[in-house]
Order: structure tokens, then C-alpha cells, then sequence
């Protein structure tokens, strides 16, 4: 179809059909633009709101419910079972009698002192209570509440064997003590270490004494009087005889864990103060005539770290 025959009206017909597709043709190939500029826009607003803040999330779960908890299970007086199950010790006694307080409910986990430090590190147990001294070194991957017990290293022997009175009586004689632990440091600052057997617990030390392997057992002087009380015709602690540093032993905990050591640092202050520590005392170590040695200053227990 042409529009030659139309003269100047067909020409002017002609030109407005003629732009009407211009502007149609701008308008289309100008919208993809203009709605990438709109989205770009719009986005760029997006960008400037800012995100919501990520939930806090506690660190560790509150010492609430069943936790486990491990203890000794070779140690009379502290933490013992002959079944796997039935514990008793002041330790065991403790951990309920804090339980108690808190609100947790201890499941145990009899654990060696070679196994303590690493059941916190990989999570296993949310606390230990096993006659566990506190120190410097075992603080750079554990935390301590406490302490709750003081005392010193000492002597147990066979009933009747009268020849270690005295540090110096070391000299040529036999020991065990038990590996990890701060006791078998210290007795290796007092003798040959070529005479001092280590082993995994402080049961297999006893019994090598019981056979006449070894001429005496070393560790915290609190520990031996749980085996003596336990075997009085066989086993003799020696009295007057102590050595070494003090032994601070305290509540093991995860590392850095400052709102639980509060939590239990306020219990055991407690503990110590309501007569509850001298009641435990007396009643895994009777025949102790001074106590106060071994009992903590309830307005003395160490710092926590920050939370």
C-alpha cells in the first residue's frame, strides 16, 4: 500500500506514522534501561539498610539438671565404689551437697588422674570433683572453683615398718605414686627417680605396697588416711611427716568458665561456713584431732575469671 495518491496530506500522514514508530522504537529500547537503573536503585537502598544483629547465644549451658561429674573411684574416703555405680567419699558427698544447692543432679564418671584434665577439655563432663589440685599449669586449659580442702604430701606405708620418719629416710628406698599428677613431681625432688615406679592409679601403687614391691606410697596426706581408715592392720600413714607445697584442691570446670565458678565458688563458701565441711570431715576421717589445718578460709577462696 502506498500513499502516493494522497498528495500533501498522505506525505503528512506519512511523517506521523513514521515518528509515532520512532518513539515507540525509543521507548522500547529505552526501558530495559531505565528498569535496570530502577533495580540498581534499589538495590543500592537495600544495601544501606543495615542487617539485624545475630541472637546472643550463652556460652555454656547452666549447671542445671543431670550434668556429668567426674570423680575418683579407687579412692576411699574421697571417691570410691566397689560396684561401678554406689560411690562414697567427701568428694561424692560434696558434689551432691552442691548439687543440691545449684540445682544439678551429679551423674557420675569415675575418671584416673591422668583423665581429668582431658574428660573437661573434650566436653565429657561439666565438672570434676577428684581430689584435684589446683595449679598454674593445669589453668591454662582448665578453671578451678575453690578450694575446698588444703594439705600436704605424705607417707603411707605397711603396718609396723618403721624405717621413713623423716624426708631424709627417702635415701635407697622404693615408692609409687601415680602418673599426672602434682605428687610424683614433687616426690622426684626428694629422691632417685630411678627408684619411683609410676602408675595409672593410686590402687595399683597400693597394692604394689601391700606386696612388698615398693617401701612406700606418696600423694596428698588427706588421700593416704582414706586407704589407712579403710585397711588399718595393713596400712599406716606417717604421722609427723609432710612435704612439699600445699595442695589446693578445687572443683574443675571448662575452661575460662567464669559463670560457673561463681555459681559454685558462693556454694562452697557456704559450705564451709554452715558447718557442712567439718560434718563431712569428721565423717570420712574420723580420728583427725585437728581439722582446721585442712579446712579452707571461706573469705579467702580464689577469683574467678571475668564472665
Amino acid at each position: 500500500m502506498t500513499f502516493a495518491g494522497f498528495g500533501s496530506a498522505g506525505r503528512l500522514f506519512l511523517n506521523e506514522r513514521q515518528s509515532m514508530g520512532f518513539r515507540r522504537r525509543v521507548r522500547s529500547r529505552c526501558l530495559p534501561f531505565a528498569l535496570f537503573a530502577l533495580l540498581a536503585a534499589l538495590s543500592a537502598c537495600d544495601n544501606e539498610i543495615p542487617e539485624p544483629p545475630e541472637p546472643q547465644v550463652a556460652k555454656t549451658d547452666p549447671l542445671r539438671g543431670n550434668i556429668n561429674v567426674a570423680i575418683h573411684s579407687d579412692q576411699p574416703g574421697w571417691g570410691y565404689t566397689t560396684n561401678g555405680f554406689q560411690y562414697s567419699g567427701f568428694d561424692y558427698d560434696l558434689g551432691n551437697w552442691l548439687g543440691g544447692e545449684i540445682g544439678f543432679n551429679p551423674t557420675w564418671i569415675g575418671a584416673s588422674a591422668g583423665q581429668r584434665d582431658d574428660l573437661l577439655i573434650n566436653g565429657k563432663v561439666k565438672l570434676v570433683l577428684a581430689t584435684y589440685s589446683i595449679t598454674d599449669e593445669r589453668k591454662k586449659t582448665v578453671s578451678f572453683a575453690g578450694p575446698y580442702i588444703v594439705t600436704q604430701q605424705g607417707i603411707l606405708v605397711r603396718t609396723g615398718y618403721k624405717k621413713i620418719n623423716k624426708v631424709a629416710d627417702f635415701a635407697g628406698k622404693s615408692a609409687c605414686a601415680v602418673l599426672g599428677t602434682t605428687s610424683l613431681a614433687q616426690l622426684e625432688g626428694q629422691m632417685d627417680k630411678k627408684r619411683i615406679t609410676a602408675e595409672q592409679g593410686l590402687s595399683t601403687c597400693v597394692e604394689r605396697l601391700l606386696k612388698g614391691d615398693v617401701e612406700m606410697v606418696s600423694t596428698d596426706q588427706l588421700v593416704l588416711r582414706g586407704y589407712a581408715s579403710k585397711n588399718p592392720d595393713k596400712l599406716a600413714v606417717v604421722e609427723g611427716l609432710t612435704f612439699g607445697y600445699k595442695e589446693m584442691y578445687g572443683v574443675g570446670l571448662p575452661h575460662g568458665n567464669g559463670a560457673y565458678c561463681q555459681e559454685i565458688t558462693a556454694a562452697l563458701k557456704r559450705f564451709i561456713e554452715s558447718g557442712a565441711w567439718d560434718n563431712f570431715f569428721r565423717k570420712h576421717f574420723p580420728g583427725i584431732p585437728d581439722s582446721d589445718q585442712y579446712r579452707p578460709d571461706p573469705g579467702a577462696l580464689d577469683p574467678c575469671p571475668a564472665t
